[in-house]
């Protein structure tokens, strides 16, 4: 893809009835591949005729990600930034650690540092005390910082929409601590039964990664200090707006 392409991916169905069943049973997926397509002039190699085009376009690779078609279909759209697979090593190519205070833009690929946490488990009074304990960083400026990969900001959705699936009894597979999954399904069942208005709109603290494991949803939040410049209430909420 390039920069704000719009790309249009014909569904093959397979002949028969299509229900939303048959299309959650669909095992393909939408694979996004990344190239730089760098332009050199190959005459000084020689062995070109006089009238003959010496210049020539190289693709080389930089990632790719694969996104189930079923996530795209059961989810009515997908929209974010999403990370690369990539090579240990890419030739021709250097990764470098900018100084702090510089701010990710949306003119830069987007490099962020995994925030890393521990759970420890304690057992008091016969009841199970879940702590997270989260590492956060002193300082409050949004760096880029040297790591193994490349970010891509897609959106995807189906042309026309179709019905979505009914929903079927929820099985949660997750690398979180039992008890906080536990503690979480709990809070959205009780949540959901506050008021009429809330039982009318859907709660879920869990979400799935690519690898369909479920995290809790705050594992994807992280504080951010607005641009230089913005000093006021008025201008952050403005900037927001434009997200």
């Amino acid at each position: 893809p390039i920069w704000k392409q719009t790309i249009d991916i014909l569904l093959q169905q397979q002949p028969g009835k299509v229900s939303p069943r048959s299309l959650m049973g669909v095992l393909d997926s939408v694979e996004i591949i990344l190239f730089d397509a760098v332009c050199g002039d190959m005459s000084t190699r020689g062995g070109f005729y006089n009238d003959e085009d010496t210049n020539v376009t190289e693709m080389r690779y930089l990632g790719h990600i694969a996104v189930p078609f079923s996530t795209i279909y059961r989810e009515g759209h997908l929209e974010g930034t999403f990370r690369l697979n990539v090579p240990e090593t890419s030739f021709g190519y250097t990764r470098t650690k900018a100084d702090d205070g510089d701010f990710i833009t949306e003119d830069h690929f987007l490099r962020m540092s995994d925030q890393k946490s521990e759970m420890d488990d304690e057992e008091s009074a016969g009841e199970s005390i879940v702590r997270n304990k989260m590492k956060r960083t002193a300082t409050h400026r949004v760096s880029r910082v040297d790591e193994p990969s490349t970010y891509v900001k897609v959106f995807m959705t189906l042309d026309p929409l179709l019905r979505a699936p009914d929903r079927e009894p929820r099985v949660i597979q997750s690398k979180e601590n039992s008890q906080l999954v536990k503690y979480a399904k709990l809070w959205m069942d009780h949540t959901s039964k506050l008021s009429p208005a809330c039982s009318k709109r859907e709660y879920d603290i869990l979400v799935p990664d690519t690898s369909g494991h479920e995290w809790l949803i705050t594992r994807f939040l992280k504080s951010q200090a607005p641009p230089p410049g913005f000093d006021s209430i008025y201008k952050c909420a403005h900037f927001v707006s434009l997200i």
